[in-house]
């Protein structure tokens, strides 16, 4: 009877030890997500490719990405993302397909809460197959 009781009384204790432990991971993975948000990384991507072959053969392919010739290309992306921690500012670039013909470009600054400006620039080329 003696031994029920002290199995017993180790089932809250061991209840309450993974409750706490459960809590403590919970806190670290939400601080390693605000980390995460408020520590911004910036990336640039570039890269090539080579169109060949006869244009009427790819005539769809060209149609909008602007790689109709025969000829190699440059593909290049970026983002760029920074945060001023003092103000709260960010300022953010991204650029997507710089070397194409169909080249997209955005840029903005905002203060975090407060107001935003942005600027973005398209442009897309069609070719008749």
């Amino acid at each position: 009877m003696k031994a029920n009781r002290q199995a017993q009384s180790r089932v809250p204790k061991l209840l309450a030890l993974a409750v706490i432990g459960a809590i403590g991971q919970a806190q670290a993975q939400q601080s390693d997500e605000v980390i995460q948000l408020t520590t911004p990384d910036s990336s640039v991507a570039v890269g090539a490719a080579s169109v060949s072959g006869d244009s009427n053969d790819r005539a769809q392919f060209g149609m909008f990405n602007g790689m109709r010739k025969e000829r190699g290309y440059l593909l290049l992306d970026l983002d760029y993302l920074t945060r001023d921690n003092a103000t709260g500012t960010w300022t953010m670039l991204e650029g997507r397909n710089l070397g194409l013909n169909s080249r997209e470009l955005r840029g903005g600054v905002n203060r975090q809460g407060d107001w935003k400006l942005f600027g973005e620039y398209n442009e897309i080329t069609r070719y008749s197959p």
